[in-house]
């Protein structure tokens, strides 16, 4: 008798570790499935200086890095940790002129195909290591590098990876 109790005592502690194994093995594959990589961000658009590429309220990814290239969009923190999202024209080391609604980079005039209306203006920057101008593409509202100047690439939290 002692030992079918023995016996039995086995079976329940083999079956009842086998049945949290299998749980833990499901629960993790599971957790698995909905991992976020940790370098894409969700930000909501807040106004309209990007329309029409981006509206208002639109929930858009951005991918952390620092290699950013002219013309991606970027998410930045202004001098008061506000979320921006402008267009990059400026890198580093570019010198970038607007005269009126003419934009010249590096001494080259651009044609400027994301802006949605006229850009308006005087600016004669040559940026930094580490600087970078930015525009938004609704140019007669959108508050930029025009006004607060370039900004620094330690402010750059990421670019836009869908539109």
């Amino acid at each position: 008798m002692k030992k079918k109790i023995i016996i039995s005592i086995i079976i329940i502690l083999f079956v009842s570790i086998l049945s949290v194994s299998l749980i833990l093995i499901l629960n993790n594959t599971k957790k698995e499935k909905k991992i976020i990589p940790r370098d894409v961000v969700n930000v909501y658009i807040n106004g309209d200086s990007m329309s029409p590429t981006l509206v208002n309220k639109q929930m858009v990814k951005y991918k952390k890095t620092t290699d950013i290239k002219r013309y991606d969009i970027i998410v930045f923190k202004d001098e008061n940790d506000n979320t921006l999202v402008k267009r990059v024209y400026g890198i580093p080391k570019d010198n970038i002129v607007i005269n009126g609604e003419k934009i010249y980079i590096n001494n080259e005039e651009i044609s400027d195909k994301y802006a949605s209306s006229k850009t308006s203006g005087e600016a004669n920057v040559t940026l930094g290591e580490d600087e970078y101008y930015v525009l938004g593409d609704n140019r007669e509202i959108s508050k930029d590098s025009r006004f607060f100047g370039p900004i620094k690439k330690e402010k750059i939290r990421g670019v836009i990876i869908d539109e």
